[in-house]
């Protein structure tokens, strides 16, 4: 790997942030639209609760912040490898702490994230149980499962589980969709 780098002359890390940064700029964007969004939740007065409907999306929007900034400017320090001109570079292995990580991979992470989007746009209409149990089953196979029985056979357990926990024992109620009925 170091032969064919320096061989190239291609420098490792040169350009390795740029993907983080611009995901970092991104996810800063989101997070602060979604901050702000979440300061305009009304609070109730005179509520008797301490915590308020508020206080977890702001939580959530701060943790989104901070990742977004701690992506974009996160180091990599420096290598402290050899000039690519000697033999002992085209030898010696980078050491591990030095190790730039991958940069990400949106071929991977494209398909997800328009099923997702399509599990947004088909929760009402299909309903809670149905779209989210074709999500799962969907998701486990964009991530390598290929088989497709247990891929079901979990989506419908995780679907029926966590609609059974938020309709009886929460009281709320979570799209129907087709099997609604009327």
């Amino acid at each position: 790997m170091a032969r064919q780098e320096a061989a190239s002359g291609a420098r490792p890390g040169r350009h390795a942030g740029l993907g983080d940064r611009g995901l970092g700029a991104g996810l800063l964007a989101i997070g602060g639209g979604y901050l702000a969004a979440a300061f305009l939740i009304s609070e109730p007065e005179g509520g008797y609760a301490a915590v308020g409907p508020r206080v977890f999306p702001v939580a959530i929007g701060i943790a989104l912040v901070a990742v977004a900034l701690w992506t974009a400017f996160r180091t990599r320090g420096g290598t402290g490898a050899p000039s690519s001109g000697t033999a002992e570079a085209q030898t010696a292995p980078a050491p591990a702490s030095d190790a730039v990580p991958p940069a990400a991979d949106w071929r991977a992470a494209a398909p997800s994230a328009l099923l997702f989007l399509a599990y947004i746009l088909l929760l009402e209409p299909l309903g809670y149980l149905l779209a989210t149990a074709a999500f799962i089953a969907l998701e486990a196979r964009l991530l390598g499962s290929r088989r497709w029985r247990r891929d079901l056979l979990a989506a419908l357990v995780v679907s029926v589980s966590v609609y059974a926990l938020f309709s009886l024992l929460l009281g709320l109620r979570l799209p129907a969709g087709l099997l609604g009925g009327s």
